[in-house]
């Protein structure tokens, strides 16, 4: 899911900084020095919030263990826990931000999750295992298993969350109220709310390659590079530039559209309110897109994160210090990476 509501962090002159030193893991035979901000235990700040307004803004590190790979970092609004990452979380290979809640998936193919579950959307089936990908929504959440099935959770008012779906699926996306899966043919199985023609898939489209699911309209990437948006086009997202280049990726929000080129370029369209459809100037090499409710994110070819749109300057200022990542997810209200291991 390429995210749906905005999560803002900024510097704030009074903010409050929590650090639960206790429950690290790693501070035994550390010095009262190096507890607090030393190397040996490898704390960060986790957590900065800020009163603004009538809404809470939260920046949140997490702690970035040394030699540990496959810790969790994420940023962004914490009003609902979607920051609150479990510290025993690691050896993470994929995460899946949704709009409140943040799916990760273990490299032993089982998930942990957290953040909102007030329809069951972080709580997956009891024994779950197998899970080769994962995809987080609105209120619900996806996994693919190794034979192929579909296995949804959470949310199931317009049937986007089916129990158990057996096929050749090969991946899936999330969104708002909706669910998107490629079979092994290239065909795309649509599930959910169909209230702006978002399950609607056009005729004809067929050597499909790669998904996105944005809040109410859903995008296809083709074996050919190209991309074909269908659903809400109230800000123009499904309007796809008149030749446009062969494309490697493609994410959606909630009212924009991102493509990756050949050339290495982004490109975005939609609504542009607060900057999220205008990347930067000289990106480099991007290896991840995603798309946030008003911002848009990158991963580079050397780990690191930049977002643009809403909040960017003082999201990117922060960004500068954050560790090498080698898995990132742009979701809702927040952004999850996945941290390269830190030298010890």
């Amino acid at each position: 899911f390429g995210g749906l509501f905005d999560g803002e962090m900024a510097r704030y002159p009074n903010a409050i900084v929590h650090i639960p030193r206790a429950d690290l893991p790693d501070q035994r035979g550390a010095s009262a020095a190096d507890k607090e901000w030393g190397p040996k235990c490898g704390l960060r700040i986790e957590r900065i919030r800020s009163a603004y307004g009538d809404r809470l803004r939260t920046f949140q590190f997490g702690p970035v263990l040394p030699g540990i790979a496959g810790t969790v970092g994420v940023w962004g609004n914490n009003e609902l826990g979607q920051l609150d990452v479990p510290l025993d979380v690691g050896g993470v290979t994929q995460l899946a931000a949704g709009a409140w809640h943040t799916l990760a998936l273990l490299d032993g193919g089982t998930i942990r999750s957290w953040g909102l579950d007030s329809s069951g959307q972080s709580s997956p089936p009891e024994g779950l295992s197998g899970v080769v990908a994962v995809a987080a929504g609105g209120h619900h959440s996806l996994a693919l298993l190794a034979d192929g099935s579909l296995v949804g959770w959470g949310r199931n008012t317009f049937g986007q969350s089916p129990s158990d779906l057996p096929n050749t699926f090969t991946a899936l996306a999330a969104g708002g109220n909706h669910s998107l899966a490629l079979d092994a043919d290239g065909v795309i199985l649509t599930l959910g709310d169909n209230s702006s023609g978002q399950t609607d898939v056009p005729a004809g489209l067929a050597s499909v390659v790669a998904l996105a699911a944005g809040w109410s309209h859903s995008v296809a990437l083709t074996v050919d590079g190209r991309v074909v948006c269908w659903g809400d086009n109230r800000f123009g997202q499904c309007d796809v530039p008149s030749g446009l280049p062969p494309a490697t990726a493609i994410a959606a929000g909630s009212g924009h559209t991102l493509a990756l080129l050949s050339d290495g370029r982004v490109v975005c369209w939609g609504n542009n309110e607060n900057g999220q459809c205008t990347p930067p100037g000289g990106l480099g090499e991007v290896t991840y897109l995603g798309a946030g409710y008003n911002r848009s994110v990158v991963r580079l070819a050397d780990g690191r994160v930049v977002v643009w749109g809403e909040g960017s300057e003082e999201l990117n200022a922060r960004l500068e210090g954050y560790p090498a990542t080698s898995v990132v997810s742009a979701g809702g209200y927040h952004v999850a990476a996945v941290k390269l291991p830190v030298d010890t």
